[in-house]
């Protein structure tokens, strides 16, 4: 879509709207058609909180499109409190289906440029057994289309023992995925935790027991979906804990509150420090991780 093109006349359920992509918001407003109306209503969602965009309305999003359609679908997040999110949806219907695929090609280039890189490929590890066994149904019921919808591959593996997660973690070929999903409590992601540590000193050949040792930043992050019988380090750092709200942060990664962790290393006084890192710290949290401490700061 050309610059001059970023901005015209479509309709919502037949209602006239003026739609414009700009630089960090997308924003739709009504035409104040109505007696009742003293100015138009303007609607804008800031672009890093798109999740996808897609030709078609939000029926046809489960079958085969045989055709191009005149429609496209913008799912969005939307919040129903300042910590509770949810996903919205919109459909627009354009003049003809060239400008509909106009749009959608815009705004997925827009969401691509803007903010961090959002995950592609996820490894999504479940404890069924965990919180009372509702994790898989939590999981399969109200995160795994989020995903799909998003575009996100995901390998999905269920624990069926305690530090499952763990090993796999220490053998695993981990180089296509740009992150570790738990859909569990604070057991798994401690599992989850210990495990990336020790896999990346492994990997770069350091002797993490050793007092002198360098510890080396890991560079594959963590999500977490709470579904445990205790789930503290998802509601210290979110204030909420709430499973679609969790998936939402997971996949569009925005900067100030990403439940997407970054496990690097520091040092201290007492010796190497493990440091999970998330942008807008808002608490500390420390663990054993062998003779070392592992400092949660998020």
């Amino acid at each position: 879509m050309e610059k001059e093109n970023l901005m015209c006349s479509l309709r919502i359920k037949g209602t006239e709207v003026s739609l414009a992509l700009e630089q960090s918001t997308l924003s739709w407003s009504f035409s104040k058609r109505r007696a009742y109306r003293k100015k138009s209503i303007t609607v804008s969602i800031p672009v890093n909180e798109i999740v996808t965009v897609h030709p078609g309305d939000s029926k046809q999003q489960t079958k085969r499109i045989s055709a191009p359609s005149n429609q496209f679908t913008v799912y969005h997040v939307s919040r129903k409190s300042s910590q509770r999110w949810f996903l919205q949806m919109v459909t627009f219907t354009a003049p003809d289906a060239q400008v509909a695929y106009s749009w959608v090609q815009a705004i997925q280039k827009k969401t691509s440029e803007i903010g961090h890189p959002r995950p592609k490929k996820l490894l999504v590890f479940i404890n069924p057994y965990g919180g009372r066994g509702k994790a898989c149904r939590i999981y399969y019921s109200k995160i795994s289309h989020l995903f799909l919808l998003a575009g996100i591959h995901t390998d999905v593996i269920e624990t069926t023992r305690a530090n499952h997660a763990r090993d796999y973690i220490l053998d695993a070929d981990l180089w296509p995925y740009d992150g570790v999903v738990c859909v569990g409590g604070d057991g798994m992601f401690s599992e989850l935790l210990h495990g990336l540590v020790t896999r990346t000193q492994s990997d770069r050949g350091v002797f993490e027991d050793k007092e002198d040792a360098k510890l080396t930043p890991c560079d594959l992050r963590i999500g977490i979906i709470p579904a445990g019988s205790t789930d503290c380090v998802c509601f210290a750092t979110m204030g909420i804990n709430d499973p679609v709200t969790s998936a939402l942060h997971i996949i569009i990664v925005l900067s100030e509150h990403a439940l997407i962790w970054h496990l690097s290393m520091t040092s201290s006084k007492e010796g190497q420090t493990s440091r999970v890192i998330m942008a807008g710290g808002r608490s500390d949290f420390t663990c054993d991780h062998g003779r070392r401490k592992v400092r949660l700061h998020v």
